[in-house]
């Protein structure tokens, strides 16, 4: 069971180290927190009659970031929560 979470979990994190043509300087970077929330009141068929009424609502956490390593490569990477 462990070892599949750590495969899923791992499967979420995206990381690029990579010689880009638009890298970060050496040292310099760029870091993003983000938070979303998309709400809605109700669901629909697809005749376009409302099945089910109430709050659902979709929340997502995610890191993006950038760091130069060097001045011809930077780290990126983005995890989602």
């Amino acid at each position: 069971m462990k070892q599949s979470f750590i495969f899923i979990f791992s499967l979420m994190i995206v990381i690029n180290l990579s010689g880009q043509a638009w890298t970060k300087p050496k040292g310099e970077g760029f870091y993003k927190l983000d938070y979303t929330i998309i709400q809605g009141n109700k669901i629909f068929d697809q005749g376009g009659k409302v099945v089910s009424s109430g709050t659902l609502g979709y929340h997502t956490l995610s890191f993006y970031g950038e760091r130069g390593i060097t001045d011809k490569f930077t780290l990126q990477a983005y995890i989602p929560f």
